[in-house]
């Protein structure tokens, strides 16, 4: 089966000589049930049977995992690959390929942190860095990514290809790489790139290896609390972001109901991705919410408005599948977990047939608190639906309530009476 994807002799008589046919009979069947296409199913076959090649080649330690040795393989042996074609070298291409393979194992997805514009030696110090920011301080991929990203950058400019000397980190160093991020960066970037330096040198406390710079020497942009409104949309335009969807399709049914748990549950683009079948119970009418950074679960209603939308989609637009997450893809791969950016995309694409192309994702959630207290609720009845574990992040949609703050203003001195 699969030599019916390998375009020429060669590719065929490279591939043979991995002898891993029934693998990649299995493999190909796999790509096959997910709709790959058949351009797309070859590149896979010439990235698998090029790791597998260099597998049986190479005598590495048993008991290294297979994740390792992907590792291994993407860090290492690309970096200095030789092989002739059609071996494939794209890491990007291979570490999805690759990805494929462990599927077809049962094993869990590999994420590659390694960055090729970094040397090994800084590589190894964020990916380390990376397992403190998770087991440690268990904090999310999403905010895991600007750590080792601004922490790779920092360390690339003061190191560049030389060993990392956690004593050569100084305020100097500190200092130039914000100021340099300053003039580019807006006051919330330029926070995101001091926070995450002060955060990599209490890691460094943690591993005994403290830095020439304490904490405090870190300079801190200014930034004025509520100072700025937060952006929302009006009825009419959530009326017309709503009616942006094609609900007589099978993929216009799923955005549409990704956008209802947005607007009706205030859920974040990255916990509509992660809604599991198993998390709803439909008896109760309840959806559990687990979250990796405070390590904590929610339980929230379900309403019926949200309800319709996801029985509407799981009945007759969602593909079979054995995933248990509720939103998958309709293209390659189909019926896999649909990912935090084909939210955002996806949303993003409503709005700009709405002619609402300015509009952002988290803008809803903004709507929600912003349309609850135009009803009257409580800015405590705001911070639970929204989730807020201190009431004071709510705060800030109290300047934007002005209906009520109409009720409290006092007379302009000197003005009509």
């Amino acid at each position: 089966m699969f030599k019916d994807y390998l375009g020429n002799k060669r590719q065929r008589k490279w591939t043979n000589s991995c002898q891993k046919d029934q693998l990649f009979d299995v493999y190909v069947t796999h790509l096959e049930d997910r709709q790959y296409q058949s351009s797309t199913i070859e590149k896979y076959l010439q990235s698998l049977a090029h790791y597998t090649s260099w597998k049986d080649t190479h005598r590495l330690s048993s008991r290294l995992s297979e994740h390792d040795l992907i590792e291994h393989f993407l860090t290492v042996h690309l970096s200095n690959c030789h092989c002739p074609p059609p071996a494939r070298k794209q890491v990007k291409t291979m570490q999805a390929a690759l990805n494929q393979y462990l599927k077809v194992l049962g094993e869990t997805r590999f994420t590659l942190f390694s960055n090729p514009d970094l040397s090994r030696s800084i590589n190894n110090v964020v990916q380390d860095y990376d397992a403190y920011l998770k087991d440690v301080c268990g904090l999310a991929e999403s905010t895991r990514f600007y750590r080792r990203r601004y922490i790779g950058g920092f360390l690339k400019q003061l190191f560049g290809e030389r060993r990392v000397l956690v004593s050569k980190i100084d305020a100097d160093a500190v200092v130039s790489f914000i100021k340099e991020r300053a003039d580019r960066y807006t006051a919330a970037s330029t926070a995101v790139v001091a926070c995450s330096l002060q955060n990599f040198l209490k890691y460094l406390v943690f591993r005994g290896t403290p830095a020439a710079i304490k904490e405090a020497s870190i300079p801190r942009r200014a930034a004025y609390t509520l100072s700025s409104l937060p952006k929302t949309l009006s009825r009419e335009q959530l009326s017309l972001f709503l009616d942006a969807f094609d609900c007589n399709t099978p993929k216009g049914k799923r955005d549409y109901a990704m956008a209802v748990c947005m607007v009706g549950l205030g859920l974040r683009a990255r916990e509509v991705a992660d809604l599991r079948l198993d998390h709803i119970d439909w008896r109760k009418s309840t959806i559990e919410l687990s979250h990796q950074k405070a390590k904590r679960v929610d339980l929230i209603p379900l309403t019926s408005f949200v309800g319709k939308a996801m029985i509407d989609y799981l009945q007759n637009g969602r593909p079979k599948t054995s995933c248990q997450y509720l939103f998958v893809y309709h293209k390659a791969p189909v019926g896999e977990k649909l990912a935090v950016m084909g939210v955002r995309h996806n949303i993003r694409s409503g709005f700009e047939r709405a002619g609402l192309s300015w509009a952002t994702p988290h803008m809803l959630r903004h709507t929600v608190a912003t349309l609850l207290l135009e009803d009257g609720q409580s800015i405590k009845a705001v911070a639970d639906v929204l989730r807020h574990r201190c009431i004071d992040t709510t705060r800030i949609y109290t300047k934007i309530d002005f209906q009520h703050l109409d009720l409290v203003a006092m007379p302009w001195p000197g003005g009509e009476i």
